[in-house]
């Protein structure tokens, strides 16, 4: 249904290139372009090879995304959660097992990583901003794709989604903002 030099390009934080592209005829021509939320302000944007990804597609989309004023990565190697996200739900884990062991509060957890690391917000508003279900399933995913026990959800995490504190879409996840 598309032309020869169509890109197919996918946003997904997590989820494999190669897999997608297994459906095309031409594989080499799949690619992750992940822009980071809320899109119009994020700088970054993680471009993802899939295992046929041509060369010619990441220089375009190099390009491009320079183009539209935006500063690009390049993930050479096809993985689960690709560099932000991999990092990102490695800190979300850590911070649920410190407020699981009872080392520290929600708030004082948030407050350690946004005035003694510099972050724009802490693990626990970020995961009520991006939604506490979104964290629980892809710590799952990176969990089943990669088979290694440190990516298991911990046990706080699963409680505040049973109990549909899913974040600020639904007016209450860590925090309460009603």
């Amino acid at each position: 249904m598309c032309r020869a030099e169509t890109i197919f390009a996918t946003n997904t934080s997590t989820m494999s290139i190669t897999k997608m592209a297994s459906a095309l005829s031409q594989p080499e021509r799949m690619v992750g372009l992940h822009f980071f939320n809320p899109a119009p302000v994020m700088k970054l944007v993680e471009i993802i090879r899939g295992y046929y990804t041509s060369d010619e597609i990441i220089v375009a989309l190099k390009e491009l995304v320079r183009s539209i004023g935006k500063e690009s990565i390049e993930v050479k190697k096809d993985t689960p959660g690709f560099v932000v996200n991999r990092l990102m739900l490695t800190q979300f884990r850590e911070a649920l097992l410190v407020l699981e062991e009872g080392i520290a509060s929600v708030e004082d957890i948030d407050k350690a990583m946004t005035l003694g690391l510099n972050h724009p917000m802490g693990p626990f508003t970020l995961m009520d901003f991006t939604g506490n279900d979104i964290a629980f399933d892809t710590l799952k995913y990176m969990h089943t794709e990669l088979a290694q026990p440190n990516w298991a959800p911990p046990i706080v995490l699963k409680r505040i989604v049973n109990a549909g504190r899913i974040g600020k879409k639904v007016q209450k996840g860590w925090f309460n903002y009603k």
